[in-house]
């Protein structure tokens, strides 16, 4: 279990952080006047794609295991207050799923209704 967590840290992490690179070697190869830049800007056009993906897809997941988190909480612990306090995740992950939601319809190019 412990090398499926690193695997997909390590996931989460070159999602994160290889646009950002390919766009500094886009600059660099466009400042040198080098053929292929434009095929890397290519490149980090996909890979912003897949990281708004990503996102939209770990938001979606969150926001699902917020609220499940919540009604769980509401269902098991006792005090009236804490209950109400747990039942205060709801609403948020409702909104980190519809977020995710609406990030993976940007990220396909639908219009948003």
């Amino acid at each position: 279990m412990d090398a499926l967590g690193t695997i997909l840290l390590i996931a989460l992490i070159c999602a994160a952080v290889l646009p950002l690179l390919a766009l500094v070697v886009y600059i660099v190869a466009s400042a040198l006047g080098l053929g292929f830049a434009d095929r890397i800007l290519d490149a980090t056009v996909a890979l912003l794609t897949a990281q708004w993906s990503i996102g939209g897809v770990l938001n979606i997941v969150a926001g699902a295991a917020i609220i499940a988190v919540g009604i769980w909480c509401a269902v098991n612990l006792e005090p009236a207050l804490v209950k109400a306090l747990c039942l205060v995740l709801v609403p948020f992950g409702i909104w980190r799923l519809v977020r995710g939601a609406r990030i993976l319809r940007a990220a396909r190019g639908t219009p948003a209704s």
